[in-house]
């Protein structure tokens, strides 16, 4: 029988996180360490399909915060604005 994991998102640093299925209703973030009750699986599967899928809402949730740093209430790649301005990233690996 394969193990279930579930994605969940601390209230605290609000990142999104795979975790394996527990009869438990706490749980410990993985990034910033605090405890709290299970609210929400925001998905529940492999770990190969968590995986994807955490990369995948972290990228956009970090997406919509530097919208908002910049300013852009528009939804452009955040590729757009790291060629755009210039400020976020000086660096381009080639």
């Amino acid at each position: 029988m394969p193990q279930e994991f579930q994605i969940l998102r601390c209230f605290a640093c609000e990142k999104f996180q795979v975790h394996h299925v527990k009869k438990a209703k706490k749980w410990q973030c993985k990034v910033c360490g605090e405890k709290q009750s299970l609210k929400k699986a925001f998905f529940i599967g492999s770990s190969r399909d968590c995986r994807v899928n955490v990369q995948q809402l972290n990228f956009k949730s970090g997406q919509q915060k530097m919208n908002n740093m910049l300013g852009q209430n528009n939804h452009h790649d955040l590729d757009d604005a790291y060629f755009e301005n210039d400020l976020l990233f000086k660096h381009t690996f080639r």
